[in-house]
C-alpha cells in the first residue's frame, strides 16, 4: 500500500495541543505550546498538514469552535487557546469550516503542500449567515424536507409550516433540499454573503403510473365467469402482486401475494356470479410501489338476452312486451388507477348499489326516481327501489312473471312509493314487498290496486302513507302461496334509507289526520295470514274501514292464525270499521286470534270454498 493509501486509512482528524510557527518546527517543543497551547511531535503530522488558532475580531481566542474539512463528517475542536490541527489531509487545495458555539464562523480554502504544514494562528471568524424560506409544493407546504450544504456539516429540516432556518459562514455553497414524496431540488454556486430568505418549490415524485379496464364490460358488468382484466403501464413497471382478493375469485394462477412479473392482462375464474374485488399493487424497477390499486366488477350469468338495469335511474323506465329485465345491484362503478401524486389516499370504491347481505356486505338498492311502466309476458328479477309509483300491467294470456330473488338465490326487497300503483296478471315469487305511500308529498290522496296476482313466498306489507290524508288499498283477485299480508303504521321514515321489512316495524304517529280503506276481496290465502298491525296509538288520528269479503283460507299455520288483528278494533266505539263477511277457513281453531272477542265481528263462515276466488298462472 503507497503513502496516500496509508493515510487514506488513518482518522481524518486528530484533536490535539501543538505550538507551530510559520517556517518550521523548532527543536523543542515551547514554541507550539506557546502560540498554540499544542504539545505535538514533528512525527505526529503525517502528509499535508494544516495548524491554525480562532479568534475573534478582537483578537480574543474561541475555544471548543468545531473545525470541518469538506466532504468529512469528522471534525477537531479548539482549545483553550484556539489552537487547532488538521493532518493526514490531500495535496492541493482544501476547504475548511470553522463554526464557534457563539455563533461565529469561517470557511478557509487552504492550499497544502505533500508532506509539509501550512500554519495560520490568527484566522478571524464572523457573524454567521442566516439562510431561512419556505419549501413548499404548490400551496402546500412540505414538512420534513431535507436542506443540505454538499460537502459540509450544515444541515436541518422544515417544520410542519414548511419553515427552515440554516446558520453559515460567508461562502459559495451547493444546497440540495430531499424528500421521500419529492423529486430532489438542487443550487449550485450560491454565494451566501448576507442574511436572505430563499424559498424552495418541491415537484411531486413520479410514481409508477398503471391503468385498469376491463374488457367486455357493460357498465363494468361482465356475462358469465371469467374476468379479463387488460394492464396498461409505464414501460418502467416489472413487478405486480395481488394485496387481497374477494372469496368469488377462485382461481389465482395468474396472480399471487409474491411480487411477480406484470403481464399485460390478468384472467380470473369465478365460482358464482356477484360482485367480486380485487387490490393490486405494481413496482417499477426502481422499487417505487404504488399504492394497491382497486378494481371491482359484477359477474352475472345472464346472457345478452337480458337487459340489465343497475345504479339510479332518473328517465322514465318502459320495460317492453316479453322483454326479460334484472335488476342487478353490488356493481361498483369504475376502476381505480395508480395516482401519481405522492401521499394522495388509497383508491376508495364508488357506492355500491344493492339492497341485503351478500357474503356479509350491505348494499343500497337500484334507485328508480321516474315512472316505471312493465307491460304483459315480461319477466323480471332481482329488487329496486320505486320512488314514483309502479304500473305492472300483464294480461290474463301474458302475465308477468316476477322473481324476488338474486342470481345467488338470495331474498331480495322491492320498495314501491307513490300515490298511484296498479300491479294487474302477474306472478311473483320469494322476497319482499313494501309499499309505503306517497313520501314526497305530492298527493293527498293514494290509490293502490292489486288485481289477479298471485304470491309465492312473498311477504307483502302496506304502510300508512306518511303526508296523505286518504289511501285506498284495493286486493282483489290475489293468491297467497305461504306468504303474508300486514297493514301498519310503518315507520314514518320517508326519507331515510329503507331496511328489509318485518313485522315489528316501528310506529309512528301521523302529522295530519288520516282515512285509511283496506279491501281484501276473493282472494286465496294458502298457507298464508293476514295482518293487521296498525298501533292503537294512533286511533285518534285515523279513521279505517277494514273489509275482508268472500276469501279462502286453506292449509295450517304451525303456532300461527289466518287473521291477526289489533284489540283496538274491539272497543265499544271502534275507529276501525270492520266487515268480515263470507269467507271460508279450511281449519277452524286457527281463525284468529282472541277468538272470544273476535267472534262477534267475523260475520258469516262458509262451510264450502268458492270456487272463483283467487289467480293461478303456470
Amino acid at each position: 500500500m503507497d503513502q496516500s493509501g496509508r493515510i487514506a486509512c488513518l482518522a481524518m482528524f486528530i484533536m490535539c495541543l501543538t505550538s507551530c510557527h510559520r517556517g518550521g518546527f523548532q527543536d523543542n517543543r515551547d514554541y507550539f505550546q506557546s502560540v498554540y497551547g499544542l504539545n505535538v511531535q514533528p512525527l505526529h503530522l503525517l502528509g499535508s498538514s494544516f495548524i491554525g488558532r480562532v479568534v475573534d475580531a478582537q483578537g480574543n481566542t474561541l475555544p471548543y469552535s468545531k473545525i470541518y474539512l469538506k466532504g468529512s463528517p469528522l471534525y477537531t475542536t479548539s482549545n483553550q487557546k484556539g489552537g487547532f490541527y488538521l493532518t493526514g489531509l490531500k495535496e492541493g487545495p482544501n476547504t475548511v469550516f470553522i463554526v464557534s458555539p457563539n455563533g461565529l464562523g469561517r470557511t478557509l480554502h487552504v492550499n497544502l503542500n505533500e508532506n509539509l504544514w501550512t500554519e495560520d494562528n490568527h484566522i478571524v471568524l464572523e457573524k454567521l449567515i442566516r439562510m431561512s424560506g419556505r419549501v413548499s409544493s404548490g400551496a402546500a407546504s412540505v414538512s420534513e424536507a431535507r436542506l443540505i450544504v454538499e460537502g459540509s456539516p450544515f444541515s436541518t429540516l422544515s417544520n410542519d409550516e414548511g419553515q427552515y432556518i440554516l446558520e453559515l459562514p460567508v461562502g459559495l455553497y451547493d444546497f440540495k433540499a430531499q424528500h421521500l414524496l419529492y423529486n430532489p431540488f438542487s443550487m449550485t454556486g450560491f454565494d451566501v454573503k448576507a442574511d436572505r430568505v430563499q424559498d424552495i418549490n418541491l415537484e411531486p415524485l413520479s410514481f409508477p403510473k398503471v391503468d385498469l379496464t376491463l374488457d367486455q364490460s357493460e357498465n363494468f358488468v361482465l356475462r358469465g365467469l371469467t374476468t379479463r382484466i387488460n394492464i396498461h403501464k409505464n414501460p418502467s413497471v416489472r413487478y405486480m402482486r395481488v394485496v387481497s382478493a374477494s372469496r368469488r375469485v377462485s382461481e389465482m394462477n395468474s396472480v399471487s401475494s409474491r411480487w411477480e412479473d406484470v403481464k399485460d392482462h390478468l384472467v380470473l375464474q369465478h365460482k358464482n356470479p356477484g360482485f367480486s374485488f380485487l387490490h393490486l399493487q405494481f413496482m417499477d424497477q426502481f422499487g417505487k410501489m404504488t399504492d394497491p390499486i382497486f378494481i371491482s366488477y359484477y359477474n352475472t350469468l345472464y346472457d345478452h338476452s337480458w337487459r340489465l338495469i343497475s345504479g339510479h335511474i332518473t328517465d322514465t323506465l318502459h320495460i317492453g312486451k316479453n322483454e326479460k329485465v334484472a335488476f342487478l345491484g353490488q356493481i361498483f362503478r369504475k376502476i381505480a388507477s395508480s395516482d401519481n401524486s405522492p401521499g394522495a389516499p388509497p383508491n376508495e370504491p364508488v357506492e355500491g348499489s344493492a339492497l341485503g347481505t351478500t357474503n356479509g356486505m350491505t348494499f343500497e338498492s337500484v334507485k328508480i326516481d321516474a315512472p316505471v311502466e312493465i307491460e304483459p309476458g315480461s319477466i323480471i328479477q332481482g329488487s329496486a327501489q320505486f320512488n314514483r309509483g309502479l304500473k305492472l300491467r300483464g294480461s290474463l294470456d301474458h302475465p308477468i312473471h316476477w322473481i324476488l330473488r338474486t342470481e345467488t338465490g338470495d331474498e331480495a326487497t322491492v320498495w314501491v312509493r307513490g300515490s298511484d300503483v296498479q300491479l294487474h296478471h302477474a306472478r311473483l315469487q320469494g322476497g319482499h314487498m313494501v309499499f309505503d305511500g306517497n313520501y314526497t308529498n305530492l298527493s293527498k290522496a293514494g290509490h293502490w290496486h292489486f288485481e289477479n296476482l298471485q304470491f309465492e313466498d312473498t311477504f307483502l306489507e302496506f304502510q300508512k302513507p306518511l303526508h296523505q290524508e286518504s289511501s285506498i288499498w284495493d286486493v282483489r283477485f290475489c293468491t297467497f302461496i305461504r306468504s303474508g299480508v300486514s297493514f301498519s303504521n310503518g315507520d314514518g321514515g320517508a326519507t331515510a334509507e329503507p331496511g328489509a321489512p318485518s313485522e315489528s316495524t316501528p310506529f309512528f304517529l301521523p302529522p295530519v289526520p288520516h282515512t285509511m280503506s283496506i279491501s281484501v276481496l276473493s282472494s286465496v290465502f294458502n298457507q298464508s295470514n293476514f295482518q293487521n298491525t296498525l298501533n292503537s296509538d294512533s286511533a285518534l288520528n285515523q279513521a279505517v274501514d277494514l273489509t275482508l269479503e268472500h276469501n279462502n283460507f286453506f292449509g295450517s299455520l304451525p303456532n300461527e292464525t289466518y287473521l291477526s288483528l289489533t284489540e283496538m278494533n274491539s272497543g265499544s266505539e271502534p275507529q276501525i270499521q270492520l266487515k268480515i263477511e263470507g269467507n271460508y277457513f279450511e281449519n277452524r281453531t286457527q281463525i284468529i286470534d282472541n277468538f272470544e272477542i273476535w267472534t262477534t265481528h267475523l260475520g258469516r263462515i262458509l262451510d264450502e270454498p268458492m270456487a272463483s276466488s283467487g289467480a293461478t298462472f303456470p
